[in-house]
């Protein structure tokens, strides 16, 4: 199932290819919007949620990061592996896909006692983040990334 949920500045395109039970289109529209608005974004901008199983997640890992285990996400900037792709839905900056693994994150939210939500959130961040080009394989770019990632939580509140 495809949905596509859009304000004046972000369109989102969501696909679910898990049976897991996802965010609302609401709810991812509203954490882009303050997200990009924290990061002080200007440009209309377009985002792909992919929302796979385990096993899809796992694949994806393996293939792309050469890591066989399964993740709660993977970010892949539209510079990177998918920019081949015309989704025909442009309305400004590809900013990338993100692939959301709803098992997973429901699997290390009870390890964590902490609300799905606010997990969700989090991550989000940390995906969007990576879209915008900060990692956090060496130490320097690690500590700019958690920087940022703080600043984002204690506006939004998250």
């Amino acid at each position: 199932m495809v949905n596509v949920a859009a304000l004046s500045k972000i369109q989102i395109l969501s696909y679910n290819f898990s049976k897991d039970r996802i965010p609302s289109q609401k709810f991812l529209l509203s954490l882009v919007e303050n997200i990009l608005s924290v990061l002080g974004e200007k440009k209309k901008i377009d985002v792909a949620f992919i929302f796979v199983s385990s096993k899809q997640i796992q694949q994806i890992n393996k293939r792309w990061r050469n890591k066989n285990k399964t993740t709660t996400v993977i970010s892949f900037p539209s510079s990177g592996i998918f920019k081949q792709f015309d989704r025909g839905t442009k309305t400004g900056r590809d900013l990338g896909e993100i692939f959301i693994c709803p098992a997973e994150i429901k699997k290390v939210a009870n390890q964590q006692k902490i609300p799905i939500e606010n997990l969700y959130s989090r991550l989000l961040v940390h995906s969007i983040l990576h879209l915008y080009g900060f990692t956090h394989g060496k130490k320097n770019d690690s500590q700019k990334m958690q920087l940022q990632e703080h600043k984002i939580f204690q506006l939004l509140k998250i």
